[in-house]
């Protein structure tokens, strides 16, 4: 079973084998997750870390006419895999056509309708 150990009434889980996490003995069932057997879990920081998420806020306008495509750059280097678009004033903008690894591409209903994008890869 796992190591470990008690800091400041807070058990902290300090080495848990694979052997840990296969069924039968060291296994935690359904009881003790319904008896809050386990209330934490903590991530090192290190790992935190290594999670990094790679995006990118957009911020601009669409065309000065109504429904043409317009061309924003992201800068991320690859193609982002969500885009959220956010019209910031009245109006709709909405994404025109698929991202690739320079540009998103919106239209709007309006013109020159303000938006922000946020840009996952």
């Amino acid at each position: 079973m796992g190591e470990f150990e008690d800091t400041s009434g807070v058990t902290k889980l300090t080495k848990l084998e694979t052997t840990d996490l296969t069924a039968g003995e060291g296994t935690i069932g359904a009881d003790e997750l319904a008896s809050n057997a386990v209330t934490n879990v903590k991530v090192a920081d290190d790992a935190l870390k290594e999670a990094k998420l790679n995006g990118a806020l957009i911020t601009g306008s669409s065309d000065t006419t109504a429904g043409v495509l317009s061309t924003h750059a992201h800068g991320l280097g690859s193609t982002p895999t969500v885009v959220i678009i956010t019209p910031t004033a009245d109006g709709n903008v909405y994404k025109a056509a698929d991202s690739d690894a320079t540009n998103i591409y919106v239209k709007s209903d309006g013109a020159s309708k303000a938006f922000e994008a946020y840009c996952l890869v």
